[in-house]
């Protein structure tokens, strides 16, 4: 039973996620009124500065424990232009704890910049980062932080 509600709320927020992805006009990702007021979880620079990431999560904005989507817009930190067909990876890391999760993330590219990473799962409280590599037209890392009650 416990397998089955947790794949239900998965999907549900898949589903939520992608639902307002689908009504954006390629310049990013079109959000419920509830997280365009509150504005983006965080706006961030790549490691080498190539890429800008701004980032929304849900269904909580903070992420609260458990399995969290993150959405996010990858741009061209000097020009703005949205960063397309990149290989997104991504890894949940507890760093000091030194471990991560046993749920592998799902990454899904939705076009005009804008890539889904699902099944975040931040277990427990404290501070957790999301480690992203980018390969294809631009070869980076960054890493997203992440404070869980």
């Amino acid at each position: 039973m416990v397998l089955c509600c947790a794949a239900m709320y998965e999907r549900t927020i898949q589903l939520a996620a992608l639902g307002f992805l689908a009504l954006g006009c390629g310049a990013g990702p079109a959000l419920p009124s509830d997280l365009a007021d509150a504005g983006p979880e965080a706006v961030a620079l790549s490691d080498a500065q190539l890429l800008q990431l701004v980032v929304y999560t849900t269904p909580d904005q903070p992420p609260t424990r458990g399995l969290s989507t993150v959405i996010m817009h990858v741009t061209d930190a000097k020009t703005g232009a949205p960063q397309d067909g990149l290989q997104v990876a991504a890894l949940p890391w507890m760093p000091a704890h030194g471990h991560g999760t046993t749920i592998k993330t799902a990454i899904e590219a939705k076009g005009g910049g804008t890539y889904v990473i699902s099944r975040v799962n931040m277990f427990m409280g404290g501070k957790w980062d999301l480690r992203l590599t980018f390969s294809g037209s631009v070869n980076d890392r960054a890493a997203l932080h992440f404070e869980i009650p």
